[in-house]
Protein backbone atom coordinates (compact mmCIF):
# COMPACT_ATOMS: atom_id res chain seq x y z
CA UNK A 1 0.00 0.00 0.00
CA UNK A 2 1.36 3.40 -0.97
CA UNK A 3 1.46 6.26 1.45
CA UNK A 4 -0.12 9.63 0.80
CA UNK A 5 2.43 12.18 -0.38
CA UNK A 6 2.86 15.33 1.61
CA UNK A 7 2.76 18.75 0.04
CA UNK A 8 6.52 19.07 0.08
CA UNK A 9 6.92 15.69 -1.68
CA UNK A 10 4.65 16.69 -4.57
CA UNK A 11 6.62 18.36 -7.37
CA UNK A 12 3.73 18.90 -9.76
CA UNK A 13 0.19 17.75 -10.40
CA UNK A 14 1.53 15.10 -12.79
CA UNK A 15 3.53 13.43 -10.07
CA UNK A 16 0.30 12.35 -8.39
CA UNK A 17 -0.91 8.99 -9.65
CA UNK A 18 -4.38 9.47 -8.27
CA UNK A 19 -6.19 11.98 -6.18
CA UNK A 20 -7.05 10.53 -2.77
CA UNK A 21 -10.78 10.63 -2.18
CA UNK A 22 -12.33 11.23 1.16
CA UNK A 23 -14.57 8.58 2.61
CA UNK A 24 -18.21 9.41 3.16
CA UNK A 25 -20.52 8.23 5.88
CA UNK A 26 -23.33 7.70 3.42
CA UNK A 27 -25.28 4.60 4.38
CA UNK A 28 -26.07 1.99 1.76
CA UNK A 29 -29.67 0.96 1.21
CA UNK A 30 -33.01 2.58 1.93
CA UNK A 31 -31.72 4.79 4.74
CA UNK A 32 -29.44 6.45 2.19
CA UNK A 33 -32.52 7.74 0.38
CA UNK A 34 -33.41 9.94 3.35
CA UNK A 35 -29.96 11.44 3.30
CA UNK A 36 -30.21 12.01 -0.45
CA UNK A 37 -33.59 13.70 0.01
CA UNK A 38 -32.18 15.98 2.70
CA UNK A 39 -29.10 16.91 0.66
CA UNK A 40 -31.17 17.56 -2.46
CA UNK A 41 -33.75 19.63 -0.58
CA UNK A 42 -31.04 21.84 0.96
CA UNK A 43 -29.44 22.22 -2.48
CA UNK A 44 -32.84 23.20 -3.92
CA UNK A 45 -33.34 25.86 -1.22
CA UNK A 46 -29.86 27.24 -1.84
CA UNK A 47 -30.47 27.45 -5.59
CA UNK A 48 -33.84 29.15 -5.08
CA UNK A 49 -32.20 31.78 -2.86
CA UNK A 50 -29.45 32.28 -5.42
CA UNK A 51 -32.02 32.66 -8.20
CA UNK A 52 -33.87 35.32 -6.19
CA UNK A 53 -30.61 37.20 -5.65
CA UNK A 54 -29.81 37.00 -9.37
CA UNK A 55 -33.26 38.32 -10.27
CA UNK A 56 -32.84 41.26 -7.86
CA UNK A 57 -29.45 42.01 -9.38
CA UNK A 58 -30.88 41.68 -12.89
CA UNK A 59 -33.59 44.28 -12.17
CA UNK A 60 -30.95 46.67 -10.81
CA UNK A 61 -28.85 46.18 -13.93
CA UNK A 62 -31.87 46.84 -16.19
CA UNK A 63 -32.55 50.10 -14.32
CA UNK A 64 -28.92 51.18 -14.63
CA UNK A 65 -28.92 50.33 -18.32
CA UNK A 66 -32.04 52.46 -18.85
CA UNK A 67 -30.40 55.38 -17.02
CA UNK A 68 -27.21 55.12 -19.07
CA UNK A 69 -29.18 54.93 -22.30
CA UNK A 70 -31.14 58.05 -21.33
CA UNK A 71 -27.95 59.91 -20.46
CA UNK A 72 -26.40 58.94 -23.81
CA UNK A 73 -29.45 60.28 -25.65
CA UNK A 74 -29.41 63.53 -23.65
CA UNK A 75 -25.71 64.10 -24.26
CA UNK A 76 -26.09 63.30 -27.96
CA UNK A 77 -28.94 65.80 -28.32
CA UNK A 78 -26.97 68.45 -26.45
CA UNK A 79 -23.90 67.83 -28.60
CA UNK A 80 -25.93 68.10 -31.81
CA UNK A 81 -27.41 71.41 -30.67
CA UNK A 82 -23.95 72.75 -29.77
CA UNK A 83 -22.46 71.73 -33.11
CA UNK A 84 -25.34 73.34 -35.02
CA UNK A 85 -24.70 76.63 -33.23
CA UNK A 86 -20.95 76.56 -33.91
CA UNK A 87 -21.20 76.07 -37.66
CA UNK A 88 -20.25 79.21 -39.53
CA UNK A 89 -22.82 81.06 -41.63
CA UNK A 90 -20.53 81.37 -44.62
CA UNK A 91 -18.74 78.41 -46.11
CA UNK A 92 -14.98 78.32 -45.85
CA UNK A 93 -12.94 79.74 -48.71
CA UNK A 94 -10.92 77.05 -50.36
CA UNK A 95 -7.90 77.36 -52.52
CA UNK A 96 -6.51 74.60 -54.69
CA UNK A 97 -2.76 74.16 -54.68
CA UNK A 98 -0.89 72.61 -57.52
CA UNK A 99 2.59 71.28 -56.81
Amino acid sequence: MSTIKTVSAIKSARSLKRIPRSKTAKPIGTSGNYLNLYVLSTEKERLEKELAAVERRRSEIVKQLANVTKEIEDITKKHLKDTEKKQPDKPFKTVSLNY
